[in-house]
């Protein structure tokens, strides 16, 4: 018996050889189709973060050169303009030239700042250190904006400023220019990994070539992808070559065929003799489990005294049923803990992107050597982490959770200058109720992130109510409100997290389904103005209490 078991594995280990390369080839075709659609996709979704973080730097450098101007007349620009005076002239163009240098730090020294006063010559920058191809570029951009200005407006220009080509924009207000511009070079900078073979480009919108990077190749044949950029009515385009894409050749249909051919011999030699030995006793196996996951807890296989594999099968069915029998309560128990696990996991997942603007924050504040700025910021920021450190349960008390939304605001509020009024209302005794930490900071910082650049003057409302044993949580901003393709996923349900975007608002009702399960409510629609997020959960009683 034990050398019929032996051959007849021979023959299923010859088998399930050809098998593997079958199956291997008849994937391979399937991988190679799959791993260039992935490639495609990794390069779309390259092109089109570029083209989106440059769409925001361009309508940020909009902004911060409006805010320049659209001031009051005792603004350092507006004192230039309007004084005759050397010392006083002398004195703000150095405000100036710090108050530029940190707008480019800010915007990474990808953007440059600049004021020139035509009447008194003067020409402040956000440069510190000026070579001699910078300086002409100057003397060029100046000549330019005596020549061709033509009035203020929101579009960027195309200039040609030394060797290098940049975006221009530029305001003239009280005779004098605040503009700023930005490389070509620069724009298509960090598209693609420096290792990566590709040619890089700027069309105009119907498709001819506006600039292209130095380097480029000629490639026989290649993907092309490309997206707009608003505001500059312009799209970056990278052409990769076929080469960089997996060619599944004729190749592969040579492996198929014969293993094929191999397969089908051998499937049929290899039944005739697997089928008392192996199939059957499996058959029975199989009907056994069957039995079992249908609820009959008292099918047993017969133990063979034989010492084969299929004997060794049987045993051991059997032996695992009486395990599962017995460590029910212990699976229970380890689904509880998984459970926690995944409730904690979720509660300190949080975005990077926040400490290091605040970082960066510090940075600038620290040149401008406005300490006690820094000193509140670091205050706020202390008292914040060791809210967020010193979590431990799935609840905290609701008025330390309002406390903690207060320390964000006040964060917040000194990175944006006051850009935004928060209003927190609370109806409800703050001290004797509990709710899941960061549930509201969460929709807070939502509003504040995506908003604050946006709306001029946001406004940001909370309101706390109770009704029966239910709590009311409503949080109601001004903005721009939500897409209507990710409010109609939101109301299904629906995963709406991209490249790491919207991934608080997952958190929370993740976290939610975990504590209350389909008891809490989390309903987010547009208004006229902005959007409204409300959440219901029901309120903890005593015993809950007692045992959070």
């Amino acid at each position: 018996m034990k050398k019929s078991v032996f051959i007849q594995s021979i023959y299923f280990i010859l088998l399930s050889s050809f098998i593997v390369v079958f199956l291997f080839a008849v994937s391979e075709v399937f991988t190679i189709k799959h791993f260039n659609e992935r490639i495609e996709k990794i390069y779309k979704n390259s092109i089109n973060y570029s083209s989106n973080y440059w769409a925001d730097q361009f309508y940020v450098a909009n902004k911060e050169l409006k805010s320049l101007i659209d001031k009051n007349n005792d603004t350092d620009y507006n004192l230039i303009c309007a004084s005759q005076e050397d010392d006083l002239i002398r004195e703000r163009s150095e405000n100036l030239q710090r108050d530029l240098t940190n707008m480019s730090i800010i915007n990474d020294n990808q953007i440059t700042f600049f004021a020139y006063f035509p009447d008194k010559d003067i020409m402040i920058s956000s440069i510190t250190y000026i070579d001699y191809l910078q300086e002409k570029e100057i003397d060029e951009l100046k000549q330019y904006l005596l020549a061709y200005n033509r009035g203020n407006s929101a579009d960027w220009k195309d200039v040609q400023l030394g060797e290098n080509s940049y975006f221009l924009h530029t305001y003239a207000h009280n005779g004098g220019y605040s503009g700023c511009y930005i490389s070509c070079e620069n724009v298509l900078d960090d598209i693609m990994p420096q290792d990566q073979e590709c040619n890089m480009y700027i069309l105009n919108m119907d498709g001819s070539v506006f600039y292209e990077r130095e380097g480029n190749r000629g490639y026989a044949k290649g993907f092309v992808f490309s997206r707009a950029i608003r505001m500059i009515n312009k799209k970056i385009c990278v052409e990769i070559p076929y080469d960089n894409f997996i060619n599944s050749g004729s190749y592969i249909f040579l492996i198929l065929f014969f293993a094929m051919a191999a397969s089908v011999l051998l499937i049929c030699i290899a039944l005739f003799y697997q089928d008392r030995a192996v199939f059957r006793p499996l058959l029975k196996l199989k009907a056994a489990m069957e039995e079992f996951s249908g609820g009959n807890m008292e099918v047993r296989l017969e133990e063979r005294t034989s010492n084969n594999e299929i004997s060794v099968l049987y045993r051991t069915f059997n032996h695992m049923k009486d395990q599962i029998l017995n460590l029910k309560i212990g699976i229970y128990t380890a689904s509880l803990e998984k459970q926690i696990m995944y409730n904690q996991f979720l509660r300190v997942q949080i975005q990077p992107h926040f400490y290091t603007n605040i970082l960066n924050l510090i940075y600038t504040l620290a040149n401008a050597k406005d300490f006690r700025t820094i000193q509140d910021l670091t205050k706020y920021m202390t008292d914040y982490f060791r809210y967020l450190l010193s979590l431990k349960g799935d609840f905290v008390w609701l008025e330390e959770e309002l406390q903690c939304v207060e320390y964000y605001a006040q964060v917040q509020r000194i990175r944006y200058q006051d850009s935004f009024c928060l209003k927190i209302t609370c109806n409800v005794d703050a001290e004797n109720e509990m709710i899941p930490p960061l549930l509201i900071q969460t929709f807070i910082e939502n509003s504040i992130k995506y908003n604050v650049m946006v709306v001029q003057d946001l406004q940001i409302s909370l309101l706390i109510e109770e009704e029966e044993d239910w709590l009311h949580i409503e949080v109601k901003d001004n903005g721009s409100g939500f897409p209507e393709e990710m409010l109609y996923r939101i109301e299904r349900n629906e995963d709406i997290e991209e490249d790491g975007k919207h991934i608080g608002i997952t958190n929370v009702k993740n976290r939610l389904q975990v504590l209350y399960g389909d008891c809490a409510v989390v309903r987010i629609r547009n208004q006229r103005e902005g959007s409204v997020v409300t959440v219901r959960i029901p309120k903890i009683n005593n015993d809950e209490r007692l045992e959070v």
